[in-house]
Order: structure tokens, then sequence, then C-alpha cells
């Protein structure tokens, strides 16, 4: 089974306002310690003396008490960002260089080859497995993974790290050439593939433009400009009736959540405020223990009903399909961004998108959760989830108007 990141549960149903052979031989610049995929690690406590290069990711929670705005970031005083990595963080951004170079090579000689990013496994430890970056090549027959050590790439042996390899169909998830070097920072590219949460990829549509509306996913990173995101992410679920139309239904009706035929078993109507869903009426879908979800409707003080959410069984705001998009982000949108670091919210404010680049630079030489590639973009570390905040009760989702991006919850963390 795969041994894969999944959307974070931020919420229990009682909860839910509690959110809370090739060398490369030209010179080389070493940036930050940089990038991770989902995985959960532990960090050791390290000398201050090194803590400019400390990463460790935190498990994301939404609105929490707000603190003043620090001026200044702070360094954080944490332990490395990942674990079990075999080679050196520190050099993720030579890393990105030398691979890319070598598929430039590669491309040179045979421009029908499908190139990602990957991560090997190098050891064999099942339980407390070491890994590192692999470039991947499929020539429609194979996939081939290369490493680098200081610029020197070496053909290396596929391990498929946390997957089955008669899962992989390397054609849904490795780049062609072109777009493959537009992409800006390591990753895992089979990473973007999971069928138990409908996470799907299509590198031929990454650009495509999204209909608006409400979405939620992971952030994956930004351009360099930070005018993008990368992003998986999926739209919020549908329902074929109006919050009004919600407010008529009985135990026994039928509706279709995303076309999916379900049946109302529950009805009730929640006033106190501990649950979360003060004057909401909560509409049973199907049995919550399995896979059922919650419809919650509420309510202004005439009982017209003024606002609808779908929720998980586990409380979540819900989405579809999660699709790997490279989004623009509007000038005038609205970030939620929060800073967490050292045990306290250094910054909780609300920026435009035009703001961006100067917030994220403020931190990003201090904050574990930031990767800078110096001939990419940034890396957003971690599970950084957009989309699955609650307001007042209600989700909070992400939203797409003519094809950008125009409002979203960002967090950054160094635990």
């Amino acid at each position: 089974m795969k041994n894969k990141k999944m959307i974070a549960a931020f919420l229990s149903v009682s909860m839910l306002m509690a959110l809370g052979g090739c060398d490369k031989s030209e010179s080389k610049k070493t940036d930050d310690t940089e990038e991770s995929e989902t995985t959960e690690t532990t960090a050791e406590d390290t000398d201050p003396a090194e803590t400019s290069e400390t990463k460790v990711p935190v498990e994301e929670t939404e609105e929490t008490e707000k603190t003043e705005d620090t001026k200044e970031p702070e360094e954080s005083t944490k332990g490395t960002y990942y674990g079990n990595y075999a080679g050196d963080e520190s050099k993720f951004s030579d890393t990105y260089d030398d691979l890319r170079y070598f598929a430039t090579k590669l491309n040179e000689s045979n421009g029908d080859l499908l190139y990602g990013f990957g991560r090997n496994d190098t050891s064999e430890d099942y339980y407390d497995p070491v890994w590192e970056y692999v470039l991947l090549v499929y020539d429609g027959n194979e996939v081939l993974a290369y490493h680098d050590t200081d610029g020197n790439i070496e053909q290396v042996e596929q391990i498929f790290y946390g997957y089955a390899q008669d899962e992989w169909k390397p054609e849904e998830f490795l780049f062609e050439y072109e777009d493959f070097m537009e992409y800006p920072f390591l990753d895992d590219f089979p990473g973007f593939i999971d069928v138990y949460v409908n996470e799907i990829v299509d590198p031929k549509t990454i650009d495509d433009v999204l209909p608006d509306g409400g979405y939620g996913g992971q952030v994956r990173g930004f351009s360099a400009d930070m005018k993008y995101m990368y992003c998986q992410i999926g739209p919020e679920k549908t329902i074929n009736k109006t919050k009004e139309e919600c407010l008529d239904l009985k135990v026994g009706d039928k509706v279709k959540l995303d076309g999916e035929e379900m049946e109302v078993t529950s009805i009730e109507f929640r006033e106190d405020e501990e649950s979360g869903w003060a004057n909401c009426y909560i509409i049973t879908l199907g049995v919550i223990d399995e896979g059922g979800y919650f419809v919650a409707v509420h309510v202004d003080e005439n009982g017209a009903a003024d606002d609808m959410s779908i929720f998980s069984a586990f409380g979540n705001p819900t989405f579809s399909y999660y699709k790997l998009c490279k989004v623009p982000i509007a000038e005038d949108a609205e970030i939620y961004f929060k800073v967490y670091l050292n045990g306290q919210y250094k910054e909780d404010t609300t920026i435009k998108g035009s703001e961006l680049s100067d917030y994220l630079n403020k931190w990003i030489d201090v904050c574990p959760s930031l990767t800078r590639y110096e001939n990419g973009g940034v890396k957003v570390n971690g599970s950084s989830e957009i989309g699955y905040g609650i307001i007042d009760g209600m989700s909070d989702p992400a939203r797409i108007e003519n094809g950008e991006l125009v409002y979203f919850n960002l967090m950054i963390w160094d635990w």
C-alpha cells in the first residue's frame, strides 16, 4: 500500500470551530535547506548555530489565537526538516539544477522521453527507509532512475519509495521535456497519483483554466515570481439541491452528491455554539461510519437559509478529484497569511496577491516550510492545505474567479 500523504483531518465533527553518467562542471551555489514531500518526520534538536538550515513539519491547524505581528523574523530553533534523507538538504537547489541539466542532455539525443522527479528508497529497512531525490526517465518501456552526487549523475536501481511497482503508470505522471523543465522545484511526481483519494494528474493540462468556484487541496509551491501557485486541488462537492430546498428534506428522501444518489438518514437542528454548528440544520447523508456526509445549512434569525456546506464523516470540508494545476494568483487576491515559528504565531494578517512575494521573502530564510530554488521557484514543504478552513461553522474554500485565485489561506511553520 502506498506510504503517501493524506489530506489532514483538521476537525472532528464535534470540534468544527477549532480550526484552527554526466558530470556538470559548472560552479554551483549552495541554497538553504529545501523541500519536502508530505512524509511525517521526527526531528532532533540541533545546535542553535545551525538553526538557519533547520526544517521541521507541522500539521496545519486553522483559526487559533492571534498574536502581534513581528516585523523582524526570528530564526527557527527546531531540528532538520527531513528525516532519513540520504543526502545534504542544503544542496537541494544544486540537485535540481544538475538533474535538469542531465535531462537536457538526454533530450538532445532522444526527444521522445518523459521526465519527472521522484523519491528513491536507498535502504533495506522497510520500517525506517532512507531516501533520496532522483530523476525519473521513461522511454515507453521502462522507467530509469538517476541520482546526483555533487554534480555527478549516475543511474541507480529504481526502488519504488512508498509505492508498489504494479501501481505505476509512468505516462500519467511524467512530463514531456518542455513541461518538465518548467516545473520549478524538486517534488515526487509519482505522488501526484492516488486512487484512494482521487488524486490525478495530466501533464498536458497543468495550465488549463479552472472553472470558477470553491476549491481545496494541497499547495506544492509557487513560481519564481510567485504569481502562480502549483497545487493539487479539486472543486467543492455539490448537491442537487439549493440550501432552501435542503431545509425541506425529510428522512428517506434521496439526493445526489456529485451525481451519486444518497439517502437522507437523519436531520437535526443545533443551536449550541459548542457543537461548531450553531443555528444549523445538520442533514446526514448515508451511513456516517460507511463514508456518509453531513450537509450543514445555516439559518438566520428569521429561520431562512443563508449558507450551506458539505462535510465528510470526519467533519472536514469536502472536495472532488484533486488535480495538479498551475493556477494564476490575482493581483488583488485576498490571502489570509499566517506564520508559526518557535511555538508562537508571528504573523496573522491578510495580504494581497501582489504582496505575496514580499511576505514570503520576509520568512523564506528562516522558516522550514519554505525552500527557494535558485533557478526555480519556491517550494512549500510538508502538507500545506488550502480550502480546509472553517468560519462560523461553514467551510472556507479557496476561490477561483475568471481562472485566477482570488482568495486562499496560507500557513507556514517550523514544527
